[in-house]
């Protein structure tokens, strides 16, 4: 199943994707299996430092290369986290601009 849903949810091989509850890193593993280099990229977040160690010593590897980083926030900070990333624009995260990730999209997440 996790091949299917990997499809589906996998629509830009160089794009990037944003993984709210990051935990053991699993998802972002097989999320980063499915990306092409360069561009495909993921940030995760998570609010447990423990978490964020863990899934930094497993992605070690996609770190270095530039395809993860991994950010301590709540999922309910992701508009936030976008904007600081500077993936969004203020106007986007207000909802005023269009876009696949923009606040209400965003704002949907948490």
């Amino acid at each position: 199943m996790w091949r299917e849903v990997l499809e589906h949810l996998v629509t830009d091989t160089r794009g990037l994707y944003l993984d709210c509850t990051l935990g053991g890193g699993g998802h972002s593993e097989a999320i980063l299996t499915r990306l092409e280099e360069p561009g495909g990229k993921v940030i995760a977040l998570d609010q447990d430092p423990d978490a964020l160690d863990f899934a930094g010593k497993r992605l070690e590897q996609e770190v270095g290369r530039g395809r993860f980083k991994a950010l301590r926030a709540n999922f309910r900070a992701a508009t936030d986290v976008l904007l600081s990333e500077g993936l969004i624009t203020p106007e986007a995260a207000a909802g005023t601009e269009p876009g696949p990730f923009s606040g209400k999209n965003a704002r949907g997440l948490g």
